[in-house]
């Protein structure tokens, strides 16, 4: 029967993005000075995309996460004493 395929491709196409759309977006990463490459502790990390602003603190290993509700596009800005903004 053709139905059955027909089921399962309507339920891949329409249903499956229906159910990613609830899913946040995850940002890891690390703070590090790139000569020595050392961790920098506590940097502000923000995540930009003109309307909202997603910040962050590293931790003492540098390390921050982020969630991101949002599909989009995004600028990473991070800032810490003592280094320029990247």
């Amino acid at each position: 029967m053709i139905t059955r395929p027909l089921s399962l491709l309507f339920c891949i196409v329409f249903c499956f993005p229906l159910l990613m759309m609830g899913q946040d977006a995850t940002l890891r990463g690390r703070v590090y000075n790139s000569i020595s490459n050392e961790s920098i502790p506590f940097a502000v990390v923000v995540l930009k995309n003109g309307t909202s602003n997603y910040p962050a603190t590293a931790d003492a290993e540098g390390v921050f996460q982020i969630v991101v509700p949002k599909p989009g596009l995004y600028n990473l800005e991070a800032v810490a004493v003592g280094f320029k903004p990247y």
